[in-house]
């Protein structure tokens, strides 16, 4: 299944489980990954939302989806007994969250995600396996789910799966392979003064290398200047604040070796945070462009001395980032927000589809 990259006018809340089409499932991958969220903080878990700075103001995307307060009990559940049925389940995960918005109890949030982690659309399956890992009696279920997760066809389930999975297993063998790859040739020319970054597990993906359906369309669009030869930058892409500063340490002395000298950068991702690190080591960019970028101050905070602007381009409630646990959006004037009018697609700001659609072009 491909998820829509432009979903403009989702359902909201306990409305998202009204219908099954695949943009009501995005919708309800982020209603449980927001009930997850809550059920952690009442446990202690995300105690000041870890991530991001204390004083951040809540997301209003994430209020309109009304998650109820619930109160902590403490325990693990196991999975009710259940139909096998597609329809079944959608149906019992439907009424099990309209049941919870008025009696917002953890037995019944716990029952919602084991309905939603055995449903067989792969969005609501994994988002569901993310929330439940904390309050499940059958953890190595949720792991397997993920894992799974990693190898979907859908770009926007593989980076959900993959983000969840190493936040809760990080030496799960499936990661190893994702942050793995064969190096870019090492030619030593002079670059251009455009680069990408690319993001989390995304190393071995095409749309960010020359030929890429990305790379080519900002080549060929908007940046002219776009370094396009093969010893591109690439990093890991690790889920670690070390792979993030080794990373950063890379691109500042990819940099120096090339001659790259106040260049625009793209990243996606933690991407953007690889290069707010590289600022910090004294990498200087006339213009910081940040796509889908996970908020995560004060940590990544970047020295904006040395960048001449920061641009960042985001969508409505990205589901990838709220299972990293960042937040959505900056709060500081330094950084110009745009968020496009579609929601819960992290690999849509790399989309050229939606570029075109919503003149991107015309914020960087």
């Amino acid at each position: 299944m491909a998820y829509p990259t432009d979903v403009t006018e989702p359902r909201l809340g306990t409305y998202a489980f009204a219908e099954n089409d695949p943009a009501s499932q995005l919708a309800q991958a982020a209603y449980l990954l927001l009930l997850g969220e809550e059920l952690k903080r009442h446990r202690g878990m995300v105690k000041a939302r870890r991530h991001r700075a204390p004083e951040m103001p809540p997301d209003e995307d994430a209020q309109a989806f009304d998650i109820p307060v619930i109160p902590a009990e403490g325990r693990r559940y196991r999975p009710p007994e259940l139909p096998r049925g597609a329809d079944d389940l959608h149906e019992i995960s439907r009424d099990l969250a309209v049941i919870l918005q008025a009696e917002p109890r953890e037995p019944i949030a716990a029952d919602l995600l084991h309905v939603c982690a055995a449903r067989p659309e792969p969005a609501v399956r994994v988002a569901a396996a993310a929330a439940a890992f904390e309050i499940t009696a059958e953890p190595r279920n949720v792991i397997d789910i993920l894992a799974e997760g990693t190898a979907d066809d859908d770009a926007l389930v593989r980076d959900l799966a993959a983000t969840a999975l190493a936040r809760v297993n990080p030496e799960h063998p499936v990661l190893q392979r994702l942050a793995s790859g064969p190096p870019a040739p090492q030619t030593g020319a002079s670059a251009h003064t455009s680069l990408l970054v690319h993001g989390t597990f995304a190393r071995t993906q095409t749309w960010w290398q020359p030929g890429g359906d990305f790379h080519t369309y900002m080549l060929d669009n908007v940046l002219s200047d776009l370094y396009d030869q093969p010893d591109r930058f690439e990093w890991s892409g690790g889920y670690s604040d070390a792979a993030r500063a080794l990373a950063a340490q890379s691109l500042y002395a990819w940099a120096q070796s090339h001659g790259l000298s106040d260049p625009l950068l793209m990243g996606h991702s933690h991407g953007a945070n690889v290069m707010f690190i590289g600022s910090t080591l004294g990498l200087d960019m006339r213009e910081a462009v940040l796509l889908s970028c996970p908020v995560r101050w004060p940590p990544y905070v970047p020295d904006f001395s040395r960048i001449g602007r920061t641009v960042s381009i985001r969508v409505h409630l990205d589901l990838v980032i709220l299972a990293d646990g960042g937040g959505q959006r900056f709060d500081d004037p330094r950084v110009e927000e745009n968020v496009l009018p579609v929601w819960f697609n992290h690999s849509a700001t790399h989309d050229p589809a939606i570029w075109q659609a919503h003149g991107v072009d015309a914020l960087i």
